[in-house]
């Protein structure tokens, strides 16, 4: 047997061992799929969907970056609803403030 096959056998024995782990797993998941397996799949995928759509919105996103962090003028938001700098840390200020205040009762670390 070629050396190649024998490593193609191996990989293919332990994901298959690590798929009827999965089929076998204790773990909780009504509320994502019936098996593990399909959560942690679908978990994967919204992970990836949320990457790319990252990096679809780049040039987007750094001048974003621009306007909120850069000096004044640099890029023009005069179109815009809300400028980027005021959008930018409306929306840092929103996400310290469950950060710091919504999420204690739920998670037991940070200030109470």
């Amino acid at each position: 047997m070629a050396p190649n096959c024998s490593i193609n056998l191996a990989c293919a024995n332990r994901i298959e061992a690590d798929i009827d782990d999965l089929k076998h797993s204790t773990e909780h998941l009504d509320f994502a799929a019936n098996s593990a397996i399909l959560a942690h799949q679908g978990t994967g995928a919204m992970i990836v969907l949320c990457l790319g759509g990252l990096w679809m919105a780049r040039s987007n996103l750094r001048s974003v970056g621009r306007g909120a962090f850069g000096p004044r003028g640099q890029v023009n938001d005069d179109d815009e609803i809300m400028s980027y700098r005021a959008a930018v840390f409306s929306t840092l200020g929103g996400s310290l403030f469950m950060i710091l205040v919504l999420m204690p009762p739920v998670y037991p670390f940070g200030p109470v």
